[in-house]
């Protein structure tokens, strides 16, 4: 299934985005924060869910959210959150929720520092999440100096032992020159993002603006039975750009 999602949605009315998104896609990822907090939607939302068949996944929160961070009561604070979040989720009947792992502060400067907080808040929230009937994907980070979870044994190391899967976001992964050697785990993915770039920057562009082979990413994800997810931050304009992008490259045949 082909959904959408866009950071831009949480800036805008809840009935407003559903309308627009129920029209044109048979998925939606919801960033749960802004407009789009969970808490205060939960029951609006599963009101529309009544009205309109629409499949929902969720993006945990991310703006001001380090589940690495060194400060336990901040820490505790996100861990809080993203548990909120996960609870109204289980009760709008969520399967899957993508999550990002721990940054790099001041204090855990050191990656590998950073990874073993990750886990062990992702100890965590598992329990939380399982009880609540969803799967958590860890996502893959784009290059960036403060970011870890950027190659493949990042993600292993930092979900190891778990019940944790992997979202594999391919723009992420353009950055660091990581798309083929994700996609030989594919059978570790419970989602995908989609969206492009140039390979420099995490520009969340439409498909084809940039420079991923797509149909070669499409071909390498044969036998892949999730959703993908269309991660236009620009908003849908950009995603219904994108999905023609998908319907000329005739991806469905590819996966399938």
């Amino acid at each position: 299934m082909i959904m959408v999602s866009s950071s831009s949605f949480s800036r805008i009315p809840l009935k407003e985005v559903f309308s627009t998104v129920s029209e044109r896609f048979d998925g939606w990822e919801i960033s749960a924060e802004g407009t789009l907090y969970l808490p205060d939607i939960e029951k609006e939302l599963a009101e529309l869910l009544k009205s309109q068949p629409l499949e929902i996944q969720v993006h945990a929160p991310l703006s001001d959210i380090n589940i690495a961070g060194a400060n336990p009561y901040m820490r505790e604070s996100a861990l809080n959150e993203i548990k909120k979040a996960i609870s109204a989720s289980g009760n709008l009947g969520v399967k899957v929720m993508t999550l990002h792992p721990g940054f790099r502060t001041p204090l855990y400067k050191r990656p590998e520092k950073v990874r073993e907080e990750t886990k062990k808040s992702l100890k965590i929230l598992e329990r939380h999440a399982l009880d609540s009937g969803i799967t958590l994907a860890l996502e893959n980070m784009p290059d960036t100096f403060i970011t870890v979870g950027k190659a493949p044994w990042e993600l292993e190391e930092m979900t190891e032992g778990l019940e944790v899967k992997w979202c594999f976001d391919v723009g992420h992964a353009n950055t660091t020159g990581t798309i083929d050697d994700f996609l030989k785990h594919k059978e570790r993915f419970a989602n995908i993002h989609i969206h492009d770039n140039n390979g420099k920057m995490d520009e969340h562009l439409p498909l084809g603006d940039g420079d991923i082979e797509w149909k070669k990413v499409f071909r390498g994800l044969k036998g892949y039975g999730g959703n993908l997810v269309l991660e236009m931050d620009r908003g849908m304009g950009d995603a219904l750009k994108s999905l023609e992008s998908l319907k000329e490259v005739g991806f469905r045949d590819m996966i399938s």
